[in-house]
């Protein structure tokens, strides 16, 4: 399984790809919502996990962005809000 996590809290981002990484997970690591979208648009995944309150783009912008992206996956994906 393939997550992006965003998540803007350095030492939460780490612990938490650290975790997903044991469970034997591909995890790719953003901090804001704008960088979100950018991995989003270079690349596929099966789940995102995303903080809500986030510097430069919030993770309900950003939610919202990738729904209206025109990748056939963009209304199927699962965001998980934290």
């Amino acid at each position: 399984m393939k997550i992006l996590l965003v998540e803007d809290e350095e030492m939460l981002n780490g612990i938490t790809a650290k975790y997903l990484r044991a469970e034997n997970m591909t995890v790719d690591t953003c901090f804001n919502g704008q960088q979100a979208i950018d991995y989003v648009n270079t690349s596929s995944y099966d789940v995102i996990v995303m903080d809500i309150m986030m510097p430069v783009m919030n993770g309900l912008e950003a939610a919202h962005a990738i729904r209206m992206t025109n990748r056939k996956d963009s209304q199927t994906i699962s965001i998980i809000a934290v």
